[in-house]
């Protein structure tokens, strides 16, 4: 384990075994041709949508950037490019806009670059859809959702914000931005407790923007980030220097996520034209540090001649909300689409023409109901949503297929919802 200071050996050995081209990796370890063959995935359909170009904000055109479910997954959070967040209901087939919150006001343009509900704290009522959200101008806030209260505000002096997350217990939050820092909160105090400093020649740490950030399903003291530097750090909150680290994505969005069904898998998206999808496990040990090590490249293009999509989102969903458990991805580029991906066979199943980038992906599973487990996804225009239904019939109306077993199927949300042509609640008092 690294004390916090490399020697120069050490620091040639991190270099030699980590800053491998991936292309000469893969082709050292390449994946196994049967996870490459695959039939192309099926068609998943359009779900909820709206226009968020809309006149009600004046002048400022709203482009969607980020979003967050809430706890109990009856709302989805989504920060825009004009320094808004509109709050949306996703319960039922009816989906509506609940509400707007003004986060930025008058003419000065600081986009939302991350929202994220608080994990409900099994002692406390107080923290019941409260909602994390960070600006471009290092700007952060705090808001009771169902009431529109401003609760809680503060400022990154010298930062621009592009990552937010909340440990696992909801007790703390960690940002990150601009500098390379990642700065962890007391949720309920709200006062930053630790900051882990930007790395350099003699000292570990992200050297560069750091966009997303992913707390441990299960520990409290464990979570990962990534960004522009194309590292993938693991930390504990009780030590002073990363406990793990890998080379190798290039991530420019929310990108990064730990299975919650199986915590020692990391997926990870990257905003490049190959090995855009790759799946880590991070048990490996190595002195003197742990090494997160790679077990595979998800064949995200179906062919070499396909336009490339650049990722910007990836999440595991551990329900069978698309047939069985899978990955999700999407981003944008020449090809903006969302692919699904077998979590067993490694293959493509589903695919989401978007025909607008993919900004970003979330989950909601829910570990008692399955139907009230969703998936969205994130456009710079518009909300999709999927959501797990009952297990269908197979043919011939018994509850089993033809081979004796059961199948899923995905509810589509298929209504439209134009905010321009819906009566909003007025929009809160601010700040």
């Amino acid at each position: 384990m690294s004390t916090g200071t490399l020697t120069k050996e050490e620091l040639e050995r991190v270099k030699t075994e980590t800053s491998r081209d991936d292309n000469k990796a893969f082709e050292e370890k390449p994946v196994e041709e049967k996870y490459r063959t695959h039939n192309g995935g099926k068609a998943l359909e359009s779900k909820l949508e709206w226009d968020v170009d809309a006149n009600e904000t004046g002048t400022v055109n709203q482009k969607c950037l980020c979003q967050s479910f809430s706890a109990d997954g009856r709302m989805v959070a989504v920060g825009t490019t004009g320094g808004m967040i509109k709050i949306v209901n996703v319960t039922g087939d009816t989906p509506s806009l609940r509400s707007n919150i003004e986060v930025v006001k008058g003419k000065e343009i600081d986009p939302i670059t991350s929202v994220k509900f608080q994990p409900c704290v099994a002692e406390s009522n107080n923290q019941q859809n409260l909602l994390l959200a960070c600006t471009s101008g290092g700007r952060l806030f705090q808001y009771h959702t169902t009431t529109g209260q401003l609760v809680w505000k503060s400022q990154e002096e010298g930062n621009k914000l592009f990552a937010s997350g909340f440990l696992c217990d909801g007790r703390h939050f960690v940002t990150g931005g601009s500098d390379s820092a990642l700065r962890i909160y007391d949720a309920a105090k709200r006062k930053r407790v630790t900051v882990y400093k930007k790395g350099g020649y003699r000292s570990v740490g992200h050297t560069s923007n750091i966009y997303s950030i992913c707390g441990h399903p299960t520990d409290p003291n464990v979570f990962c980030s990534s960004g522009w530097d194309s590292c993938l750090n693991i930390y504990d909150v009780r030590s002073p220097v990363p406990v793990a680290a890998t080379h190798g994505p290039y991530v420019s969005g929310d990108a990064v996520d730990i299975a919650r069904d199986n915590p020692n898998h990391i997926v990870t998206g990257s905003r490049r034209t190959t090995n855009m999808l790759q799946l880590w496990d991070f048990r490996v040990n190595k002195e003197p540090m742990n090494y997160v090590k790679l077990l595979t490249n998800l064949p995200f293009k179906k062919k070499a001649s396909e336009a490339p999509c650049l990722l910007y989102g990836a999440r595991f969903v551990s329900h069978g909300i698309f047939g069985k458990p899978c990955i999700i991805a999407g981003g944008g580029g020449e090809n903006p689409l969302a692919r699904t991906f077998d979590r067993d066979l490694l293959k493509n199943t589903g695919t989401v023409a978007a025909g607008a980038p993919v900004y970003s992906i979330d989950v909601h599973e829910d570990p008692d109901d399955r139907e009230k487990s969703k998936v969205s996804v994130l456009l710079s225009n518009k909300l999709q949503l999927f959501q797990g239904v009952n297990l269908m019939p197979g043919d011939g109306g018994s509850s089993r297929g033809s081979r004796g077993t059961r199948r899923t199927s995905v509810k589509s949300m298929s209504s439209e919802y134009d905010i321009r042509k819906s009566k909003v609640p007025p929009k809160w008092v601010g700040h």
